[in-house]
C-alpha cells in the first residue's frame, strides 16, 4: 500500500474528528502542561501541610511531655493502689499462706506485722 499525501490528510482528518469528538462529549485529554500543573499543586499542598506541622512542633511537643507526666502520675497511683492491696493480703492471710506464696518477705519490707 502505497502513502499518498491525499492518505495522510485523510489520516490526519479522520484523527482530528475522533479527537474533536471525545473533546465535545467531555472527555480531556491530559497534556504535560497539566500533568505537571497538578504535581505543582500537589507539591505545594505538602510542603503547605509540613510548614504548619512544623510551625506547630511546640504544641505537639507540649501536648507530648503532658501525656508522659499523665503516665508517670498514673503509674505512682497504681503502685500505692498495689501496695494498699498486698498490705492487706498481708493483713488478712494467715502466716502459712503467705509463706507458701513467698510473701513474707513483702510483708516484712512493707512493715505489716504477720499474723
Amino acid at each position: 500500500m502505497k502513502i499518498t499525501m491525499g492518505n495522510a490528510l485523510a489520516g490526519i482528518a479522520l484523527v482530528g474528528a475522533i479527537a474533536g469528538g471525545w473533546v465535545a462529549i467531555g472527555g480531556r485529554i491530559d497534556t504535560p502542561a497539566d500533568v505537571s500543573e497538578a504535581h505543582e499543586a500537589a507539591f505545594h499542598n505538602h510542603i503547605e501541610t509540613f510548614e504548619g506541622h512544623v510551625a506547630h512542633i511546640d504544641t505537639f511537643v507540649a501536648q507530648y511531655e503532658e501525656g508522659e507526666r499523665t503516665k508517670e502520675v498514673s503509674r505512682a497511683q497504681r503502685t500505692l493502689m498495689i501496695e494498699a492491696q498486698v498490705k492487706l493480703t498481708c493483713l488478712t492471710t494467715g502466716a502459712d499462706t503467705l509463706a507458701m506464696l513467698s510473701l513474707l518477705p513483702i510483708c516484712d519490707e512493707l512493715g505489716v506485722p504477720v499474723n
